[in-house]
């Protein structure tokens, strides 16, 4: 059989999550040994999943592709929601730039994202990184004693065309999939539920029935269309003009093949009558929602994406949730690699994200139960939105609330082992922002913004100053020597902030003044003088209240090895 030379990261899977930890890992210095492999022959050409939150936008623009990925894709502005016969509602899908100045939801398929990824890796000069048609089949850890100057590895049993080989890694990741072999060779749970209906997909066009005579349309561009009763069946814009329709199929349809009649049987029962045409894809397809207890073993195999985790399509958070798997993984792998990471920080990936999938499956069910149930609850639920009362009370809270749910930007490791506060104690309620939370989005003089100062891989630590004397306090020398070892590990930027003009830092850091001081006290809670520590994913890993006994150090050591 043959034996590659030992590389750093073997990925498993070619899908957005494993590229997306692929341009990761490129991206950081030391040039790692990375092989990426997928089963299938080449990059997928089909839509599967279709939106892209802002939490992921703002991760593509930290790697310089949001600007691509919002020119080809389409946010969505509204839905029609319709139930029974002759009752309608517009639901708006807001904007929520005070808190991200990227728009969502995007309409961007999976194979653009796969696309968009691929030729990302050209910029890294990884140009034809994946390898298609190439399986994993299984591996096994290897353990070497000390004395014989080998290094544990995992060994990967590969097949390519028929022929069998191994690859040697320090470090492997199972991005293939809900079928995953790393998962099942791991022998994880994969634990959950499958949902008893049976569902069906079609890409194609929607148009009037009556549109030569009456002409118009009755959707607007970057609308989608919501119809409940007694059944399911949404309609999302694609960018090119048609839609993706998800829908429930019948009892009697189930375990048969998928139709445009039984989809046009659907679209009859509107008030407004529809006809759908020129499919490009019809498949019917069953929702499991379903996640592993650990995402790996802790050590050198990671899972993410479907192989972690699957949940039913309410909200458009599966892609975006492995995505976000991915990046989580990235930082603490790349200083894995270099012999830098502490135990405690490989651990804490799975501690950070296992949560966070078990989460939103959570709420996926909740939702999607919501929106499909026939439940005398969920009923009743539908029945009061649609009420004279629900559209004026209701609707708005509702158009409100759900842009903030999809988003994903109230992920929070708060209770992770690599979130630590040192803040005074508050008699009543809590901190708004605290260590673990993402680093939230506030304007600065010169156009810029919180954003900026963190894009890319390093660290980045915050000071927040109310006067000098507060920033030469902060900026000590103390505080500078333990943040070196930062700039040694994954590469470290200062800056100093303030609502006040005139307050500098020391040199080498650069000092912007807030360009909403009310904005800020809303975002940070009234921390004026303080030190934040943010971590190459944007969230705050160490957050400290000038004046309290400072736990730095602790922290580092939390993140290397002695």
């Amino acid at each position: 059989m043959e034996s590659s030379p030992l590389v750093d990261v073997l990925i498993a899977g070619a899908g957005p999550c494993g590229l997306l930890l692929a341009n990761d890992l490129a991206r950081r210095r030391g040039g790692l040994k990375l092989r990426v492999i997928d089963a299938a022959e080449g990059p997928s050409v089909h839509t599967k999943a279709m939106a892209v939150q802002i939490k992921t936008l703002e991760i593509y623009d930290d790697l310089g592709l949001s600007e691509r990925a919002i020119e080809e894709g389409l946010v969505l502005k509204g839905t029609r929601v319709v139930w029974g016969r002759g009752q309608e509602v517009q639901m708006a899908l807001r904007q929520i730039p005070d808190q991200s100045p990227l728009p969502g939801m995007l309409i961007f398929p999976q194979f653009q994202n796969e696309n968009m990824l691929i030729d990302s890796l050209e910029r890294y000069g990884r140009k034809g990184l994946v390898e298609y048609s190439t399986k994993l089949v299984g591996f096994e850890k290897v353990t070497r004693a000390a004395s014989s100057g080998g290094e544990d590895h995992i060994l990967c049993h590969c097949e390519r065309g028929g022929e069998a080989f191994s690859v040697k890694t320090r470090f492997l990741v199972g991005a293939e999939g809900a079928h995953s072999v790393v998962r099942k060779t791991l022998g994880l749970a994969f634990d959950g539920k499958k949902f008893e209906e049976e569902f069906l997909l079609c890409d194609c066009e929607i148009e009037k029935a009556d549109a030569a005579e009456s002409g118009g349309r009755y959707l607007e561009p970057g609308d989608m269309l919501s119809f409940l009763d007694g059944t399911l069946f949404v309609a999302f814009p694609y960018k090119w003009g048609g839609y993706r329709i998800v829908m429930t199929r019948s009892e009697e349809r189930m375990g048969k093949e998928a139709t445009m009649e039984e989809v046009q049987k659907v679209c009859d029962l509107l008030p407004t009558k529809l006809a759908v045409k020129n499919p490009r894809w019809i498949s019917p397809f069953r929702i499991h929602s379903r996640v592993v207890d650990q995402f790996g073993d802790l050590e050198r195999v990671f899972l993410v994406g479907d192989a972690a985790h699957i949940h039913s399509p309410a909200g458009g958070q599966g892609m975006n949730t492995g995505l976000q798997d991915s990046y989580n993984l990235g930082w603490k792998l790349w200083l894995a690699c270099q012999s830098k990471a502490s135990a405690a920080l490989i651990k804490s990936f799975s501690l950070e994200r296992q949560p966070i999938g078990r989460t939103l499956i959570r709420t996926t069910d909740t939702a999607f139960s919501a929106v499909a149930g026939s439940s005398v609850m969920f009923r009743m639920l539908r029945s009061v939105m649609f009420s004279a009362l629900g559209r004026k009370f209701l609707l708005p809270e509702v158009e409100r609330r759900i842009p903030q749910l999809v988003a994903q930007l109230w992920i929070s490791y708060r209770s992770g082992p690599l979130a630590l506060s040192v803040l005074p104690r508050k008699f009543f309620g809590s901190w708004p922002l605290q260590a673990g939370d993402r680093l939230p989005f506030l304007k600065l003089e010169k156009g810029t913004t919180t954003l900026d100062l963190v894009r890319g891989p390093h660290f980045t630590v915050l000071f927040l100053a109310s006067s000098t004397a507060a920033a030469e306090e902060l900026c000590s020398e103390v505080v500078l020597k333990q943040l070196e070892v930062l700039k040694e590990g994954a590469g470290l930027k200062s800056f100093l902030l303030s609502c006040h003009q005139d307050c500098r830092g020391p040199p080498g850091i650069e000092s912007l003044a807030i360009a909403d001081p009310a904005d800020f006290k809303r975002k940070f809670g009234g921390i004026t003088d303080g030190m934040l520590l943010v971590r190459p994913d944007k969230y705050i890993g160490y957050m400290e209240a000038l004046g309290m006994k400072s736990r730095l150090s602790e922290y580092l050591e939390r993140l290397f090895k002695p």
